[in-house]
């Protein structure tokens, strides 16, 4: 067996010791328990599951790709990630002692509480289940795509999805977001590491950073072009809808609800604000790096290949560098996983406390709990099913997920700061920037003047609210002395 699969196997054997040592740390059944690990989370967990969830597969191949497509530009994905933990920081605090104080243990549970409306609450939450069904389908497609280059070939793209699936499942219903938390917390060392590694060895093969740099400016001075005013525009549309939506994912908000307390949740989120300097930058890194072994003019050259073609490169060069890509390859399976796992849990706290749990209150919160780890099993199944045919309906909603997460955005930023925000006037702005986003993808409006449809339609959402807010003072009246 290459060492490649001795390695994988080694991983997927302690995800499954993780899930047990989880369910055997169980105080009780109860949805908060086994959803938010009883909102007792520490500061080292709490910082390593926000780390491995907000870091996909996409760092390791879809940032180096586009370092490599694009040059030093690239660097501007740094802010997109830093943006999110900034769009946190001015709700997160707030919304964390709500949760505590009222037992929240899915965003609709804010909602329900500080609004008092179901429908909007079934809105929010039916914005949040699309956005997490396409995240999740994605991560399963990957990771059958990892478990054939892992394997060389040898392990069929079905056959990776089903039991990568499977070893997902098991460790996420045995333990909840304590199992989740502590793999997460070994996928976030695997995903840090081995972007390090990477970067070590490549900038050891090509020597001097100043040298190809120049003749980069040679051979390729679009690389180091600066962009025009069309594409600094387009970015910044896109570090904001990326910070806002992706703040939205329902996994994120519930690990703002898990935290021990506040401190600990302000602490975690400051040092998520450095992070990207030593993940995302380490990315752009070695794409660019890798003009120095890859040449853009080599026949074949993909950039969204450029992560194998170096790990290829690496591994050639004897039995040190194919254990680093050995590693580095789990490392890439291990950030797809952590995505997973996280979409999977919130999507079936979901189904247990807002679907189901609405339908029958009566039903005790075991019960509820002994559902959605069902509901966990039935999701994995339908995403099998579709990861072995894909529908393309599926992968027009991927297009959209981040302009419709947004739309949730104005109820939990303004909500938790302005008790003059009324129900009725943010499920009508909800609506109406969801049916904008939409509209413009069927008409298939991606830009308008450089900045995303979907923007346009936040920006009319929150002016619809706040507008609502200064009514709501205006009908308040002057302040008593």
């Amino acid at each position: 067996m290459a060492i490649s699969a001795w390695v994988v196997v080694l991983y997927l054997a302690l995800l499954i010791f993780l899930g047990w040592r989880g369910h055997r740390q169980a105080r009780s059944g109860s949805l908060s328990d086994f959803y938010l690990a009883g909102s007792n989370l520490g500061f080292l967990v709490l910082l390593a599951t926000l780390y491995a969830s907000q870091y996909s597969g996409n760092t390791f191949l879809g940032y180096t790709g586009q370092a490599y497509r694009i040059g030093y530009a690239w660097i501007m994905s740094v802010g997109m990630m830093m943006a999110v933990v900034l769009v946190y920081l001015l709700f997160a605090p707030r919304l964390h002692v709500m949760a505590h104080r009222h037992d929240f243990v899915t965003p609709a549970d804010f909602i329900r509480h500080r609004f008092g409306d179901r429908r909007l609450a079934a809105l929010v939450s039916t914005i949040m289940a699309i956005a997490l069904l396409n995240y999740l389908y994605a991560q399963f497609l990957a990771m059958g795509h990892m478990a054939v280059g892992i394997s060389g070939g040898d392990v069929p793209f079905w056959a990776g999805v089903l039991v990568l699936g499977i070893v997902i499942g098991a460790y996420e219903t045995l333990g909840g977001l304590r199992s989740v938390a502590w793999t997460d917390a070994v996928q976030g060392v695997l995903l840090l590491f081995g972007l390090v590694f990477v970067l070590i060895l490549v900038w050891g093969q090509v020597g001097s950073l100043p040298d190809l740099t120049e003749q980069m400016l040679i051979d390729e001075p679009q690389l180091l072009a600066v962009p025009s005013w069309d594409v600094c525009l387009r970015w910044a549309s896109s570090i904001f809808l990326l910070g806002t939506g992706a703040a939205m994912y329902p996994h994120a908000l519930q690990r703002i609800y898990a935290a021990r307390d506040r401190r600990v949740l302000q602490t975690s989120l400051r040092v998520m604000v450095c992070m990207p300097l030593v993940t995302t930058s380490v990315a752009v890194g070695i794409g660019i790096l890798a003009h120095g072994l890859i040449p853009t003019h080599r026949e074949g050259v993909a950039a969204d290949r450029i992560m194998a073609e170096l790990l290829a490169l690496i591994s050639g060069t004897g039995f040190t560098g194919e254990l680093v890509s050995a590693l580095v390859l789990t490392a890439a399976l291990a950030a797809i996983m952590s995505t997973g796992d996280s979409a999977l849990l919130s999507l079936s706290s979901m189904v247990a406390r807002d679907l189901i749990g609405e339908l029958r209150p009566d039903w005790s919160e075991e019960k509820l709990a002994r559902i959605g780890k069902i509901s966990s099993w039935l999701i994995i199944a339908l995403m099998v099913i579709m990861a072995v045919r894909p529908p393309t309906t599926l992968w027009r909603l991927i297009e959209i997920k981040m302009e419709l997460l947004v739309q949730v955005a104005p109820a939990i930023l303004l909500g938790v700061r302005y008790p003059q925000l009324d129900a009725t006037a943010t499920l009508r702005a909800a609506l109406v920037g969801s049916a904008l986003a939409v509209t413009a993808f069927a008409l298939n409006i991606q830009h308008i003047a450089g900045i995303h449809a979907g923007t346009y339609a936040f920006l009319i959402n929150l002016g619809l609210c706040a507008w609502s807010i200064q009514r709501g003072r205006s009908a308040a009246g002057p302040k008593r002395g």
